[in-house]
C-alpha cells in the first residue's frame, strides 16, 4: 500500500479580495499605485512566498528550445509562468524594502552557496532592491568573490543602492579600496577597470555618495583618508560642501594624505590656494 500526503500550498496573503500574486501581476503590468500599497499592507507575510518564487532554477529544456528557436515570435517573447513570478518577487522585495529584513540571512546563503546561477542572480538582485538593509551581505559576497561573476554582480547591487540615493556609508570604505585597486590593474584588465569606473561615475553622481566620502576624510587607514581625497577631486565642483573637510587634512600625519587633500583642494576650490591662512600649509605639502 502507498500512502500519499499531500501537502496544502502556502496560502497567499491578500488585500482588498485580491491575492499577492494578482497584486504583483498588477504592478508588472503597469498598475504600480495599488499594488505597491498592498504588498506594503500585507508585509512580512509576503517574505515567505518572494523566497519560494525566487528560488527559480531556470530551465535548461526551455533555454535549449529558446536557443535554437528564438527567431519565432511565439518562442522569442514567451516567459514560463515561473520565470514572471521569480521577477515578480525581486520586485516585490523592492517594494518592501527595509521591511523586508527578515529575508536577508536566506537571500545571503543562496547567493553564497546555490549552485543554481539563477539563484544566485536573484538573491543578489533581491539584496540590492532592499536597500541598504542589504548593503552588508553585498560587501561581504563582494569581498570573498571578488574575481568572480557574482562578486561584479554584488558591486553592482552596492552601487544600484548609492543610485537609488540611498545611504550606502557602510560601503564607501570598501569602495575606495576597490577604486585603489582598479587604478593598479594591468592593461589586460582594462575592461574590468573601465566597468568599475563607469559605476563609479553613476554613483558620484548620487546626493548621498559625496557626503559619505567626505566622512571617510577621518578614516583610520591613510589609503582610505588618500582615495577619498582622490575620488573628491575627481568630483570636482559638485564638491564643494567638501572642502572644509579637505582642508582639515592639510596637516595629515601621511605625506600621501597631504598630497591628496592638496590637489583635491586645487581642483575643487583652486581659490583657496590664495587663502593667506592655508598657503603655507599647502606649499609644504606640496613641497615635501
Amino acid at each position: 500500500m502507498v500512502i500519499a500526503l499531500v501537502w496544502p500550498r502556502e496560502r497567499e496573503p491578500e488585500y482588498q479580495g485580491k491575492k499577492l500574486s494578482e497584486w504583483l501581476e498588477l504592478n508588472r503590468h503597469g498598475s504600480p499605485s495599488g499594488a505597491k500599497e498592498a504588498v506594503r499592507h500585507m508585509g512580512t507575510n509576503c517574505i515567505p512566498l518572494l523566497l519560494s518564487w525566487s528560488d527559480y532554477t531556470g530551465s535548461e529544456n526551455w533555454t535549449r528550445l529558446r536557443s535554437v528557436l528564438h527567431r519565432l515570435p511565439i518562442i522569442r517573447n514567451y516567459v514560463p509562468r515561473r520565470e514572471l513570478r521569480a521577477y515578480d518577487a525581486v520586485e516585490g522585495f523592492r517594494i518592501l524594502g527595509s521591511a523586508a529584513t527578515l529575508a536577508i540571512p536566506e537571500l545571503a546563503r543562496r547567493a553564497r552557496e546555490s549552485p543554481h546561477g539563477t539563484v544566485r542572480s536573484l538573491a543578489i538582485e533581491s539584496l540590492s532592491e532592499i536597500g541598504v538593509s542589504g548593503l552588508p551581505a553585498l560587501i561581504s559576497l563582494y569581498q570573498t568573490k571578488r574575481l568572480h561573476a557574482d562578486g561584479v554582480m554584488a558591486l553592482g547591487g552596492i552601487l544600484a543602492v548609492g543610485n537609488r540615493g540611498q545611504d550606502i556609508t557602510v560601503a564607501v570604505p570598501m569602495l575606495l579600496k576597490e577604486w585603489s585597486a582598479q587604478r593598479a590593474l594591468s592593461p589586460a584588465d582594462s575592461v574590468r577597470e573601465k566597468g568599475f569606473r563607469r559605476l563609479l561615475g553613476e554613483l558620484c553622481a548620487s546626493p548621498s555618495f559625496v557626503p559619505a566620502v567626505a566622512i571617510n576624510l577621518e578614516h583610520q587607514d591613510p589609503q582610505i583618508r588618500a582615495e577619498a581625497a582622490m575620488v573628491l577631486g575627481g568630483i570636482g565642483n559638485r564638491a564643494q560642501l567638501t572642502v572644509s573637510n579637505l582642508v582639515g587634512r592639510f596637516d595629515d600625519p601621511d605625506e600621501t594624505v597631504r598630497i591628496a587633500v592638496t590637489n583635491a583642494v586645487q581642483k575643487i576650490a583652486p581659490q583657496m590656494l590664495n587663502d593667506g591662512t592655508h598657503v603655507e600649509q599647502i606649499r609644504q605639502t606640496v613641497n615635501q
